[in-house]
């Protein structure tokens, strides 16, 4: 049973396999669930309008967004190892810079939208080597996330 604590826990993705769960309390906390474990909180409920949270397939990280030390939301890369790695971003719209939307099955790459200083997102694309690499802007002043 999945007892995750929180008023409006959410979902959002499963590994390949089925062994682990994750999503949001509603909060901005994320959370993980295995049968053998339980639910555990991952995140820091600092995000700005975390609702989701998105695992690799091989359950080796999840992407959702955190906020860094002075609230400002953003992509973020959890590993068991390395805990929460905040990804960076563009422009602060709203107290947001980038937000992750997908992940690589394996957890080496991570897809979302970062803000351009005309209020537009862009598309991006991240890896451990080469950083965020902006994949171009929308026509729309809304999001429009790149997806794995």
């Amino acid at each position: 049973m999945l007892d995750v604590p929180g008023f409006f826990p959410i979902c959002s993705d499963v590994t390949d396999d089925g062994s682990i769960v994750v999503g949001s309390n509603g909060d901005g906390s994320v959370f993980r669930w295995t049968y053998e474990g339980g639910t555990e909180i991952i995140g820091s409920g600092q995000a700005h309008e975390t609702f989701w949270a998105k695992i690799a397939g091989d359950g080796s990280a999840i992407v959702s967004d955190q906020a860094d030390s002075l609230g400002v939301s953003q992509a973020a890369r959890y590993t068991e190892g390395d805990g929460w790695q905040l990804l960076g971003g563009g422009a602060n719209i709203d107290g947001s810079i980038s937000s992750g939307w997908g992940i690589s099955q394996d957890g080496s790459v991570v897809t979302g939208f970062m803000w351009t200083e005309q209020a537009r997102a862009e598309g991006f694309s991240w890896t451990q080597g080469g950083g965020m690499v902006g994949l171009g802007a929308t026509r729309r002043e809304h999001p429009a996330a790149a997806t794995t």
